[in-house]
């Protein structure tokens, strides 16, 4: 069985500071009143900024149906969809990828 990083994890809150000077790093929590996303963001200690829809709008803009998702937005506006949580490692893997381009 494989353990995939929900998007609250410890671990990517980990990755996210180590890579906060090549990479920025937006939640995107969706579907829930923003006393719970607060909750959850306070939870795993999360330090990237929050883009709060209530209506889950902004995931429908990516098309993202569910969590964990994780959509990867380059420079340029170009963007992946990833319809599924990673596997630990995996999201180190993606950014080095994304940032040796």
């Amino acid at each position: 069985m494989v353990r995939h990083l929900p998007g609250g994890s410890p671990e990517v809150a980990r990755v996210s500071r180590e890579y906060a000077k090549e990479v920025a790093f937006i939640g995107v929590p969706g579907r829930d009143s923003a006393d719970a996303m607060q909750a959850f963001v306070d939870q795993y200690g999360l330090e990237f900024p929050q883009a709060v829809t209530e209506d889950g709008s902004l995931w429908s803009r990516f098309g993202v149906a569910y969590q964990p998702a994780w959509v990867f937005v380059n420079d340029a506006g170009g963007s992946a969809l990833v319809p599924s949580g990673l596997a630990p490692g995996d999201l180190e893997r993606v950014l080095d990828d994304l940032i040796a381009r």
